[in-house]
């Protein structure tokens, strides 16, 4: 689990694509401030890296994010 994320940080799938900003950490979850859509949750877990002062980079291409997206009710029973 990356536990050094940071709110405000880039967001980019394993294909280079950007999809949005760190919004809020919440255990082993982080939020994302998606461009154009409603954000999303997404486990820490899928994250390749992330550090302070970086980005984070997922395992996962763009086309497959929508298996990867959390609903929130699991994220606040946490």
């Amino acid at each position: 689990m990356m536990s050094n994320i940071l709110p405000g940080t880039d967001v980019y799938t394993a294909d280079n694509d950007k999809i949005g900003q760190v919004k809020e950490v919440r255990g082993g979850y982080f939020k994302v401030n998606a461009m154009g859509q409603p954000d999303y949750w997404l486990e820490t877990d899928c994250c390749a890296s992330g550090y302070a002062g970086g980005d984070v980079r997922l395992i996962f291409t763009k086309d497959k994010l929508g298996e990867h997206k959390i609903d929130e009710s699991r994220v606040k029973a946490a």
